[in-house]
């Protein structure tokens, strides 16, 4: 899901406009006619500029009218889609991360006054289970939407506030998950590797054994390992056990 432009990226071309053509906010308040104040307030990104005002700054900055409109649209209507959201116990702008998301989850059992018990109990869908919750909000284990749907479900947030912890998850959770999931398997290659080699030094140390007998004995050895690389590598090992065994024959 790719991002909307945000407040700051849309007055970010008009600030860089103005030091292009070394204006400052004073200079450009008198080729508008507004005041310096709201031209700054325009330019801070900390509030939502108004749309004449946006227009007319474009304008004297000879961008693209038509565009920055449309950013503004684009905008505006995000943030009374958030506006929408919070008042139904949807999520704050900008999770951008996953300890972030986290923390609005815990936020918004907070402000609802449901504990891990209660959530348990007022749980339908049966995956809630007390530990669980307290390990995913903890960060122990990983968030799967299941398991945040179900959260906000008994919180009772509106559909609107349902959608946006939804396009939240998508945007960190699912990544996070992707993450942890890759961590996993290659920490199970790791050990799946060394215990390959292990169980090939075992026999290479054993007497009399010839490569062929190696592969015999141990022939699950190549096949254990999840990834071609790992296998490559085991059978460069059992390849080198062989000759190794030829030459002390």
């Amino acid at each position: 899901m790719g991002r909307k432009i945000t407040l700051d990226q849309m007055v970010w071309p008009l600030e860089q406009q103005m030091r292009d053509r070394e204006l400052s906010q004073a200079q450009l308040a008198i080729r508008v006619g507004r005041d310096r104040s709201r031209i700054s307030r325009a330019l801070s990104g900390r509030e939502m500029p108004a749309r004449e005002l946006l227009i007319d700054i474009a304008r004297v900055l000879d961008l693209d009218v038509e565009q920055t409109l449309q950013q503004w649209q684009e905008v505006d209507a995000a943030r009374r889609q958030a506006r929408l959201s919070r008042a139904g116990g949807g999520p704050p702008d900008g999770l951008w991360t996953y300890d972030a998301f986290l923390c609005a989850l815990r936020n918004l059992l907070r402000e609802r006054r449901i504990s891990h018990r209660e959530l348990a109990q007022r749980d339908l869908s049966g995956l809630l289970k007390r530990s669980t919750v307290g390990a995913v909000l903890r960060g122990e284990r990983s968030a799967r939407w299941k398991v945040v749907a179900a959260i906000v479900q008994v919180c009772q947030v509106s559909e609107v506030a349902a959608r946006a912890w939804h396009a939240a998850w998508v945007e960190v959770g699912k990544p996070h998950q992707r993450e942890l999931h890759e961590r996993r398997r290659e920490g199970l290659a790791r050990r799946r590797r060394a215990e390959a080699l292990r169980a090939l030094a075992k026999a290479r140390r054993t007497r009399g054994v010839e490569g062929a007998q190696i592969m015999i004995e141990f022939p699950e050895i190549p096949e254990e390992a999840s990834s071609e690389s790992i296998r490559k590598d085991i059978r460069s090992s059992l390849k080198t056990a062989m000759s190794q065994d030829r030459k002390a024959g």
